[in-house]
């Protein structure tokens, strides 16, 4: 690691440096959209579940009532 650093002079360290930081901005940046985007997907999800629910519970009850009266 010395070897290297005394091969390599210090500004084209900053520059690889900078280079770096870029690249973890950018990941930083695209995970942080993919996140939104996910937490989005999981909300319309969660939304279309409770609907489809909903919708059983609602043909249960009705089913029970026609065919509670037949005494």
């Amino acid at each position: 690691m010395q070897k290297l650093v005394k091969a390599l002079p210090i500004s084209d360290l900053e520059k690889r440096l900078a280079g770096l930081e870029k690249t973890v901005a950018r990941l930083g940046a695209s995970l942080r959209q993919a996140a939104k985007r996910t937490a989005a997907k999981r909300t319309v999800r969660k939304a279309s579940a409770r609907k489809s629910t909903a919708r059983k519970s609602t043909a249960r009850k009705t089913s029970k009532r026609a065919v509670a009266p037949v005494a």
